[in-house]
């Protein structure tokens, strides 16, 4: 147990000092500005945690990542609408 403790200490040390967090984290503030793009890897990952087949999840993955874009539009229009629902009620007042 002590050497396994001391093995992962010693890998993680290492791994920041050759700046490999701070690589992943700049991929994954990429990935996280994208909609389309987190819910494809949200949606891999999920679908083969519940054991699906990987052809499965990956074409399950590619397919709620298209409609995650059509989903954020209807957002985009739901906002712009309750915005000026918004602006027209502040005006009346």
């Amino acid at each position: 147990m002590v050497g396994i403790v001391l093995l992962v200490m010693f890998f993680t040390t290492l791994m920041f000092h050759l700046g490999f967090p701070e690589a992943i984290a700049k991929i994954v503030l990429k990935i996280a500005k994208c909609p389309k793009c987190v819910t494809f890897w949200v949606v891999l990952i999920t679908t083969l945690w519940l054991k699906c087949e990987w052809w499965v999840s990956i074409g399950l993955s590619f397919l709620m990542g298209y409609c995650s874009l059509w989903l954020s539009l209807v957002f985009a229009l739901l906002t712009n609408i309750y915005n000026q629902l918004w602006e027209k009620l502040n005006n009346k007042n």
